[in-house]
């Protein structure tokens, strides 16, 4: 996700509607392209700002996240010889999507409101996502009410939902800190330095005209190109 001195909250939102996606092992970088010695104080407060939020977004996931990737480890390690699940899987299903649907309805209450955008990713991203797993819970409760239990299969997919919608890993990346990189003031080519490091292995190397990636053989200490954290 391409960021050049954006306000703290722009990058929030976008960051959050990413991690938010129905998707497995989902990782997000944030590759943030501000002057590497701002000039002024704001410059260094979004400079500042922009290197938290990976880890601020993680923390804030962190909880669901764990909550029910545990709800999915259970119910796999209770059916993984077979079995047919009953009607106290299905309540502890609705419980999680009850669960969901009140983390999410809790963001959007909290979320600040500055402007249209604002208003776009509560309603949304947000509540678009909560109103979907709400009318999931609806389903399952009409399901039970009329005494069917579904399949291992479709309760696993469920189940795999929750996790996968909460679990994300943040990072960023600073093109600008490396002499090997391309600085040249556009987006594409901050897109295009990170892209090219991808499937590569590199470690930083202090040379004489300053810090540079180096490529190397894998191992401690060394940096997968998709995985480098600052």
């Amino acid at each position: 996700m391409p960021s050049y001195q954006e306000d703290a909250r722009v990058i929030r939102a976008t960051l959050l509607s990413a991690a938010l996606q129905e998707y497995p092992g989902k990782r997000i970088v944030l590759l943030i392209d501000d002057p590497q010695t701002p000039r002024t104080e704001r410059a260094r407060e979004l400079l500042n700002a922009a290197r938290a939020l990976p880890g601020e977004i993680e923390d804030l996931l962190a909880g669901p996240a764990a909550h029910f990737g545990r709800a999915l480890e259970s119910f796999e390690a209770a059916f993984r010889d077979g079995g047919r699940p009953g009607f106290a899987v299905m309540v502890d299903l609705i419980q999680n999507y009850g669960a969901a649907v009140g983390w999410l309805e809790n963001l959007a209450v909290h979320q600040e409101i500055t402007d249209h955008t604002d208003i776009f990713f509560a309603n949304e991203v947000v509540l678009r996502l909560a109103k979907s797993l709400r009318t999931i819970s609806a389903a399952l409760r009409d399901s039970l009410a009329e005494g069917v239990v579904l399949s291992p299969s479709q309760l696993r997919r469920l189940y795999r939902r929750l996790a996968w919608t909460f679990r994300a890993e943040l990072s960023s990346f600073e093109r600008k800190r490396y002499v090997s990189l391309s600085h040249e003031p556009n987006k594409a080519m901050n897109l295009n330095s990170y892209i090219g490091l991808m499937g590569g292995t590199y470690r930083a190397a202090q040379t004489p005209t300053g810090l540079a990636l180096v490529p190397a053989s894998p191992g401690p200490h060394r940096h997968r190109g998709h995985r480098v954290h600052h």
